[in-house]
């Protein structure tokens, strides 16, 4: 639908030399189809390397007057894709992250809706943007808005952080990333870093940089969309993450991602939406799609990247890793109307069924073999005793 999509070989063109033999964007996340086009949606992986010097022109990342990326977009990395389910012949395909430095890859699931009369895509990206799309055409039909913290994307001077001419996100050019300083400074001669970043941290070079959302706001925990609420909900992470790309030289059989993490003293705060510090290290989300808004939000304390089921009945069944428990929520508010304590933590997806004109929710709870035990002398509220190792199937009768 874009300028950018419409070369002679827009994947081809978009990486520097023959860097797309080992450039990934694999798929590892869902399908969704629409029997109606006979069209499948998914989204794809991060490039490979991390690294985003040995994808381009070495040391360029020359962007336009509104922050979008200009060359070497590495097509399609971290995209969204439509395919034509008979014979794979791509339909169109989104780039929400070009030249990805940060890996924001995208596994999440892609619901199809009707709304506001039109045949629709949606997606809460793993790069803290929420978007709208056209289901045939590829459009972005939103003003696609910041659901979780970042710093990669900003605002342009009408206030949009994807222009919708062009289709290009905004970039933040003082969160990109060179592998040499003096590549660096031709962009940014004096970058400071924030919180700063000692040079007493191993291998300092000056290109050491921090960023949100650190390894992307969500994982691929599935969302649950309903369409009684007209809301999607979804778990995201509020913290960040310090980097800096190194050089290496690709080896069959062995990582090549070419970055390496940096440890900060004192680490990285968690920041909500407005950027502001906050102790709490994720929150599920929930936005109403048709307003293009986050309709509410409510903190853990603890990492809680769950998945999250809709009911009928106006119910979310989610875990909560921060306390241990299985918890109902209300779908309209975010309050909680029932949980029941397990003391496991939990990664696995609600499924709900009826048997005997019955309904029932099922869920695996389960935790790491390596969990530490529980002290003798730990307090009732200490984090190991939620932390229960094993694997635990539990099936709960709903009223009525």
């Amino acid at each position: 639908f874009y300028v950018d999509d419409k070369k002679p070989n827009p994947a081809l063109d978009s990486w520097f030399g023959d860097s797309w033999k080992r450039g990934g964007g694999t798929a590892w996340g869902y399908f969704t189809w629409d029997p109606d086009i006979n069209v499948f949606y998914y989204s794809t992986g991060n490039c490979g390397p991390w690294n985003p010097d040995y994808r381009r022109e070495w040391g360029k990342f020359d962007l336009d007057p509104n922050g979008g990326l200009e060359h070497w977009r590495s097509n399609y990395c971290a995209s969204q894709m439509a395919r034509d389910a008979t014979t794979g012949e791509l339909i169109w395909a989104y780039n929400m992250t070009p030249q990805d430095h940060w890996d924001l890859d995208e596994p999440l699931i892609t619901p199809l809706l009707d709304v506001g009369g039109k045949k629709v895509a949606i997606k809460a990206a793993r790069n803290g943007l929420f978007y709208v799309w056209d289901r045939q055409t590829g459009e972005v039909l939103n003003d696609p808005f910041m659901h979780t913290f970042q710093d990669v994307f900003k605002k342009d001077a009408q206030g949009k952080w994807v222009n919708k001419t062009t289709g290009r996100p905004n970039y933040d050019i003082r969160t990109a990333y060179w592998t040499d300083k003096a590549d660096q400074d031709k962009y940014l001669p004096n970058r400071q870093n924030n919180p700063p970043i000692p040079n007493t941290v191993a291998g300092y070079t000056g290109t050491e940089l921090c960023y949100y959302p650190g390894f992307a706001s969500r994982n691929w925990d599935n969302d649950a969309y309903s369409p009684r609420t007209g809301m999607l909900y979804f778990s995201t992470s509020l913290d960040g993450l310090c980097q800096r790309m190194i050089k290496g030289d690709y080896v069959p059989g062995q990582g090549y991602t070419l970055r390496v993490t940096v440890a900060v003293p004192g680490g990285l705060p968690n920041k909500l939406i407005d950027g502001t510090n906050t102790p709490n290290e994720s929150q599920l989300v929930a936005i109403d799609v048709a307003g293009n808004k986050t309709a509410w939000t409510v903190n853990h304390r603890r990492s809680n990247m769950v998945p999250v089921m809709a009911t009928a009945g106006d119910l979310l069944f989610t875990c909560g890793n921060d306390n241990g428990t299985f918890r109902a929520i209300d779908a309209k508010t975010g309050n909680d109307v029932w949980t029941f304590r397990w003391g496991a933590r939990c990664r696995q997806s609600p499924i709900t069924y009826r048997y005997n004109n019955k309904q029932y929710v099922a869920v695996i709870a389960s935790s790491a073999a390596a969990n530490t035990a529980v002290a003798a002398n730990a307090a009732p509220d200490d984090a190991n005793r939620y932390r229960r190792s094993g694997s635990t199937l539990y099936v709960f009768a709903l009223p009525g």
